[in-house]
């Protein structure tokens, strides 16, 4: 009966998240803001299947209506970023892996 729930919130609630969450991987545009927001939606995607498996209406209504507000939070974030890491200042990341600062 979990597995059952499992797939149905992969299957229907959880993969309009999770193409948006791809598309941004595969745009270059996954930084610390949806990294931090795909681990609330895991958990609530994870709290959906419990929610499921007791038919609590009411929880689903609300973990539902937060897995599309992390996936509207994630689409605009495609379109918000400014890429200011990437453009502005070249090689910012990497020198801030390896504990330098480049100046501008």
């Amino acid at each position: 009966m979990i597995l059952k729930n499992f797939v149905r919130v992969i299957e229907i609630d959880l993969a309009p998240s999770l193409i948006i969450y791809f598309f941004m991987i595969g745009l270059g545009e996954f930084f610390i803001f949806a990294a931090v927001f795909g681990y609330f939606m895991l958990i609530t995607a994870a709290l959906l299947v419990i929610a499921y498996q007791k038919n609590a209406y009411k929880l689903i209504f609300i973990l539902r209506f937060l897995l599309v507000f992390f996936t509207l939070s994630a689409f605009f974030n495609i379109f918000i970023d400014n890429m200011v890491f990437k453009d502005n200042y070249p090689g910012i990341l990497e020198s801030l892996a390896k504990g330098e600062w480049v100046k501008p």
